[in-house]
């Protein structure tokens, strides 16, 4: 009698919890931005590293606070990092400020959710390919065993 297991159940699993995780994942970067932004906001409280990951996201994604240039609320001007004149020698300089109508008009809330979805499509398709590759090579590895056997 030939067994062939053909059930590749780690990688159905990692399909499966890639589309399970994948809101879990995108929950924790939107509580993470929100959280690092609102510290930035109310500058008081904010570390260098939540400067820099704020400043990083708005030149990158070239958006300006989670929902738009007026969540800033610092009157006529925003952080230096929601207009396209931003330099990375303006990162550390925490008072770096540029004019309201100058600045990116996409909150980047909605452009980062967008983003991480993406990547996370592209990561579960990558999987779903693998998947495929590794049934149809234990298929035909099942089917050469077989050919094998009745020769032997």
């Amino acid at each position: 009698e030939m067994r062939c297991p053909l059930a590749g159940s780690s990688g159905i699993n990692a399909e499966y919890g890639g589309f399970v995780k994948r809101s879990e994942v995108e929950d924790s970067v939107t509580t993470y931005i929100e959280n690092s932004f609102e510290e930035v906001k109310n500058y008081t409280t904010a570390t260098a590293d939540q400067f820099s990951v704020v400043n990083g996201i708005q030149a990158i994604v070239e958006c300006c606070g989670t929902t738009g240039p007026s969540y800033w609320d610092w009157g006529d001007e925003v952080p230096a990092s929601c207009c396209s004149n931003y330099t990375a020698s303006m990162a550390t300089d925490v008072s770096a400020r540029c004019d309201l109508s100058d600045s990116f008009e996409t909150g980047c809330l909605e452009e980062t959710e967008s983003l991480v979805s993406m990547v996370l499509l592209g990561i579960i398709i990558v999987v779903c390919v693998i998947i495929v590759f590794q049934l149809a090579c234990m298929i035909l590895a099942c089917c050469s065993k077989k050919e094998y056997e009745e020769v032997a």
